[in-house]
């Protein structure tokens, strides 16, 4: 099941971003004694949000409070942005409301300023109904919603913005969208902080490149890291997804785009003989430039369906900074070990990563991404050793299932991440549950 088509209006409520690196953190990769608490359960009630997404991480005001959204849920069951405080304590900050002008659908990359004004995108809703960027502003009577631009799908513009946003060091807000644009791929674009909207690349100007953007990341120059689940040379396009719900097909790409607007391919995935295929979410770069990734699809093991040219189930990769490209994790077998990496990865200071795979692991959930069953993992993995440590397997209950989100890895070297399902199985009307917020601490 391709990213693309997650559970909502064929669309995904999953696209968002990450900066490099910041994380400062250290702590053994390897440890088994990794303990989940389960800090808030969402209920859909009283305008609760539902399914809290990603695949960006939580953000974290640095006071100990996380910051998120959720798809749907709310006063008006178009989503949320919320606050969990250091106590569990959960705040509805705003609910997006089914309004003229107003935005909905809430796809994660939340970024935060000094002044504690917070910025995102949402997926539809504005004053032409292609999304939206926003800001909400702290009050003394609360938060205020501002929609900083409103998307048209013109030649000028983008429509349906699913990376959410992050923010350079010169406090430049970034974001891709799906839709609109010169070539109708897609923009990347450029927002200041007194609101000037400028494209800053139109997707599918190189015909060899990826559409459908996933994920952004910026380094310390400007440059921006651009992961795509889709597209590529038109030699590898029926090795991937292969369903009506994506433009194009491919296995997508990693690019760079440079302070003028100049690309370079970094990789174009194949999905064969052992590659990755179909990224879904940012990059992650150390200290000395090297780019680490995760594959939706490719690599060895068998969790795809039969009809896939790309049976594996999922990849971690690496582009050194001399850009050579290596597969460092091969998820293995059918998924026991975790399947489908969705979220980006974090990295903590002695260069380990960790992330999240929605299937896979033990539990009795559906796979949404693979042809396997299991509610996912955590993982951590040795970017030396290549070896991978499970530090949860998700049951599907109270404890959380099929995370689609990336990891917040705060200086005390405690995880903190969010899942779709699971959580109080009378939430949602499914049984399911309507996600958690969790902590991982050794």
């Amino acid at each position: 099941m391709s990213g693309t088509l997650r559970r909502a209006a064929g669309l995904v409520p999953m696209l968002v971003v990450g900066l490099a690196l910041g994380v400062t953190a250290t702590q053994s990769v390897n440890a088994q004694t990794y303990k989940e608490t389960v800090i808030y359960e969402f209920t859909g009630l009283n305008a609760d949000g539902v399914n809290p997404n990603g695949p960006a991480a939580l953000l974290s005001d640095g006071a100990g409070n996380l910051y998120g959204t959720t798809y749907t849920g709310g006063a008006w069951q178009y989503g949320t942005v919320f606050k969990i405080d250091g106590t569990g304590n959960n705040t509805v900050l705003y609910s997006f409301p089914n309004k003229k002008g107003h935005g909905g659908r809430p796809n994660g990359g939340l970024v935060i300023d000094s002044s504690g004004n917070i910025y995102g995108t949402t997926l539809v809703g504005g004053a032409h109904k292609w999304g939206t960027v926003f800001k909400l502003r702290l009050t003394r009577q609360g938060y205020e919603a501002t929609v900083l631009h409103a998307f048209a799908a013109g030649a000028n513009d983008g429509g349906r913005p699913l990376t959410g946003l992050i923010q350079d060091s010169d406090r430049n807000l970034y974001g891709a969208t799906f839709a609109g644009g010169a070539l109708n791929e897609g923009v990347i674009f450029k927002l200041s902080t007194k609101g000037q909207f400028t494209v800053i690349y139109n997707i599918g100007t190189n015909p060899d490149e990826g559409t459908q953007v996933t994920g952004l990341a910026v380094d310390a120059r400007g440059n921006l890291y651009v992961a795509s689940e889709t597209g590529g040379p038109s030699q590898y396009f029926y090795n991937c997804i292969d369903t009506n719900s994506v433009p194009s097909f491919g296995c997508g790409t990693i690019a760079k785009i440079d302070p003028s607007g100049n690309e370079t391919l970094l990789h174009v995935f194949t999905g064969v003989d052992g590659d990755g295929g179909s990224p879904l979410g940012a990059v992650v770069l150390d200290t000395a430039g090297n780019i680490y990734g995760a594959t939706l699809l490719g690599g060895m093991g068998s969790c795809q369906p039969a009809y896939s040219a790309t049976p594996g189930c999922g990849t971690v990769f690496e582009i050194d900074n001399s850009g050579n490209y290596r597969v460092i994790y091969n998820f293995p077998a059918s998924g026991e070990r975790g399947a489908g990496p969705v979220g980006a990865l974090t990295m903590d200071q002695a260069g380990n990563l960790y992330g999240t795979t929605e299937d896979g692991g033990s539990g009795s959930c559906v796979g949404l991404y693979t042809n396997g069953t299991g509610c996912g993992i955590v993982f951590g993995l040795n970017t030396s050793t290549s070896k991978e440590t499970i530090l949860h397997r998700f049951t599907g209950r109270r404890d959380g299932g099929n995370p689609e989100a990336g990891l917040f890895l705060d200086s005390a070297g405690n995880l903190f991440g969010t899942t779709w399902d699971g959580g109080d199985d009378n939430g949602c009307g499914h049984g399911q549950g309507c996600g958690v917020v969790f902590k991982l601490s050794e």
